[in-house]
């Protein structure tokens, strides 16, 4: 038996190797006997030493707490060997083992990392990150020195006020993917699907990654599988340093902008901030409940688990 432990983002794994023959002396077994040993090993036995595929590796007197206990066979290789055969058992996990007090955890309200906890419990966790990529996007503007848009209104009320001035800027936004592991066995893709569709195309009402409420999108969301039950989730945000507000000018019945020639230059009589409409969402909700989220939370916020 080979045991190999890998960091949170990796596999661990357990491999074992078997040797099958037969329990008559002089009968040779041959790999189209494989259908057959496995029915033969499996029949009236809970734990068979050679199991189908996707079983769970087990011990005697194990607790199921384990990482080990996590690993379920990913695949099993045979080869002729003298009159038998030999197995190679390969399990794997992609759950990650923390002993009481190592890793720490991020409460769902919580948006500062240095507010995080010590999680006094042994834990079974999944790997979580978050990436950040800087960017900009053109903005025209009509008017220069003028008030600041506010992130929780879609369109101004009024004029925003400032100096004329026809240009083009460039405004800072920042990209975020959240990419985290999700074991299926614990919640289908159909249900995480159903969980996290109505994030998607929304604003954050909450705080979230340093981001105030109103300036992040949930921009897209996919899943894609990695082996067995495992299954990754990738979840895009947009931070815009205008809360995604450009500015507009009111224009008349004529389809003409509304001008006026106060102080002698011709100038554009009402400007305001305006963005699209979207529904707002608390993105903390969608955290797991409990140590494990608070935890993933935590990785992301963090870059590690402890």
């Amino acid at each position: 038996m080979v045991v190999s432990q890998g960091n949170i983002w990796e596999q661990s794994t357990i491999n074992e190797t078997w040797h099958v023959q037969s329990v008559t002396d002089g009968v040779a077994i041959s790999l189209d006997d494989v259908e057959s040993v496995l029915a033969d090993l499996i029949v009236g036995t809970s734990n068979p030493i050679i199991p189908r595929l996707g079983a769970l590796w087990t011990k005697t007197g194990g607790s199921g707490t384990t990482w080990q206990e996590t690993c379920a066979l990913a695949s099993c290789d045979w080869q002729k060997a003298g009159a038998g055969l030999t197995a190679t058992l390969k399990y794997s996990t992609r759950y990650f083992y923390a002993q009481a007090n190592a890793a720490r955890g991020l409460a769902r309200t919580q948006d500062n990392v240095l507010a995080s906890t010590p999680i006094t419990s042994s834990l079974l966790t999944l790997a979580c990150s978050m990436t950040p990529s800087f960017r900009t996007r053109p903005m025209k503007v009509y008017r220069i020195n003028c008030a600041f848009p506010s992130p929780t209104v879609d369109r101004s009320t009024t004029d925003i006020g400032g100096t004329q001035s026809i240009a083009q800027v460039d405004v800072r936004q920042i990209a975020y993917k959240l990419k985290m592991y999700v074991d299926s066995e614990t919640l289908s893709v159909s249900e995480l699907v159903k969980a996290l569709n109505p994030y998607v195309g929304c604003r954050n009402s909450d705080m979230f990654y340093g981001c105030a409420p109103g300036t992040l999108v949930w921009d897209s969301l996919s899943i894609s599988h990695l082996e067995l039950d495992f299954w990754e989730v990738n979840a895009e945000f947009l931070f815009d340093e205008y809360s995604h507000h450009s500015q507009e000018f009111s224009i008349g019945p004529d389809g003409k902008p509304y001008m006026t020639t106060s102080g002698g230059t011709p100038k554009y009589l009402d400007v305001k901030w305006t963005r699209e409409v979207r529904q707002d969402e608390a993105f903390n909700d969608f955290w797991p409940d409990g140590a494990f989220g608070e935890n993933q939370k935590y990785q992301a916020w963090r870059g590690w688990w402890f």
